[in-house]
């Protein structure tokens, strides 16, 4: 179910937070969508002879689903993504579930925005990910029905 917030609905501090499984075929088919076919997100061998554990979950990857958070949650049908950063601190493996916790920072009235921290922790609780949205709530339009 979408949510449908206006920028009067939210307060500094609202928190939203999930979990996401990235399993091979989540991580295969982002190469397939973008062309990323990077051999650290592709072969298991590679991975493990450049110091990694596994398969590595492309970055971008792991940081888009702050579009599933803004598009369906926080604020829902009348947000816009404007910006959004990442930093990305340690890896993602394949078949790891990590949990998403953001929390809305700053409101501002006058241009209807809003910052979105967001934070990703892997299976050890260590971030993986951290970063920040910018997001513009519309104004619904009337409905005439």
């Amino acid at each position: 179910m979408i949510s449908k917030f206006l920028i009067k609905d939210l307060f500094e501090g609202q928190e939203y937070s999930f979990k996401k499984l990235f399993t091979k075929e989540v991580v295969e088919s982002f190469s397939f969508l973008t062309g990323d076919y990077h051999p650290l997100h592709t072969n298991q061998n590679y991975a493990k002879e450049h110091g990694f554990d596994n398969i590595i979950t492309q970055g971008f990857l792991v940081s888009s689903f702050m579009s599933y958070v803004v598009g369906m949650h926080l604020p829902g049908e009348n947000a816009i993504i404007l910006s959004q950063e990442s930093k990305f601190i340690k890896p993602v493996y394949v078949n790891e579930e990590v949990t998403y916790e953001c929390k809305v920072t700053k409101i501002d009235l006058r241009f209807s925005t809003f910052a979105l921290l967001y934070t990703v922790f892997n299976k050890d609780g260590l971030k993986a990910v951290t970063g920040s949205v910018l997001v513009k709530v519309r104004e619904p339009k009337p409905s005439f029905t």
